[in-house]
């Protein structure tokens, strides 16, 4: 298959690599609106302006931009321009092409392929859950790797929330204009973010949103666990985090707990510090080689 990306930022450089190596498609071009980008080039490949399309002979453009609502604008875009709208994937929403996105922190990703076949194979019960969904982009391989399991995605889908920012001296006004900022996803957004959250679902009806502030979101879930990943960057909402699945979880289970190695988030290392003070142990826990995360075993 001869293909095209669609944006040339982070996600367009990571799902080219990740199309070629992971689903056999051959890369023409990558097109971007940005006129600073045209003709540059990512891995030989050449950065083009959409005019420049209806030139190449291709069988499918990836549109590969970050948040929801850019899919929408770009789709209108292409078809505007005259390309036939079978031709669009959108990558975010299309499974057969899901595998491209182990580009996007790959070792973590086969780590979590690996320990869900453990959990099997060990016969440990329990079902699933990721706290800091955003996108989705993590949570979906959860959801393909425990097919059998329930999945629950918690996050407010609306970026951090204030108190939590303050809480670890942060500078609320700076902080807020990065990707996660509060408010950043509000409304309509938030409801984009969702959906599209749901749409990356390989087996959505395994999968229970729980949308709010973390824990008050959480309290009706009386559950067990034999994995979760904690990816909410900040030490409440990490502290927190522990606090409510360590006594969920099943023997052999674990809690994974992204950014823990992360220089700019030192929240994450001190909630796990202080939560080992509250219960009074030493968390069984080791790295899982991605320089970002450490996997905590409930022994």
């Amino acid at each position: 298959m001869k293909a095209v990306v669609f944006g040339a930022g982070k996600y367009g450089k990571a799902l080219k690599r990740g199309l070629e190596k992971y689903c056999g498609v051959d890369v023409l071009a990558i097109c971007d609106n940005d006129t600073e980008k045209w003709d540059k080039e990512i891995d030989g490949i050449q950065i083009i302006s959409p005019d420049r399309l209806l030139q190449l002979s291709f069988d499918k453009i990836f549109i590969s931009l970050m948040f929801g609502e850019e899919f929408l604008e770009a789709e209108k875009q292409l078809v505007e321009l005259g390309i036939p709208k079978e031709k669009l994937v959108i990558m975010k929403t299309d499974h057969i092409y899901q595998d491209a996105f182990m580009e996007l922190d790959p070792v973590r990703k086969k780590w979590m392929k690996s320990f869900a076949e453990y959990t099997r194979e060990m016969g440990l019960t329990g079902n699933v859950a990721e706290c800091g969904v955003f996108q989705g982009e993590t949570a979906m391989f959860i959801n393909k790797y425990w097919p059998d399991r329930v999945l629950y995605l918690c996050d407010t889908f609306e970026g951090f929330d204030r108190n939590d920012v303050v809480y670890e001296n942060m500078n609320f006004s700076e902080f807020k204009k990065g990707t996660f900022g509060f408010g950043s996803f509000q409304g309509e957004k938030s409801e984009i973010l969702i959906k599209y959250v749901k749409a990356r679902m390989l087996y959505p009806e395994k999968t229970i949103i729980c949308q709010g502030y973390f824990p008050e979101s959480v309290k009706r879930i009386n559950d067990q666990f034999c994995f979760v990943n904690l990816d909410m960057d900040l030490y409440q909402p990490q502290i927190e985090g522990l606090r409510f699945f360590w006594d969920k979880m099943e023997k052999g289970g674990v809690i994974l707990l992204h950014d823990y190695f992360h220089p700019d988030l030192p929240g994450v290392k001190a909630a796990v510090s202080d939560f080992e003070k509250e219960i009074n142990m030493k968390l069984p826990k080791v790295p899982i080689g991605d320089e970002c995360s450490i996997a905590v075993i409930k022994l």
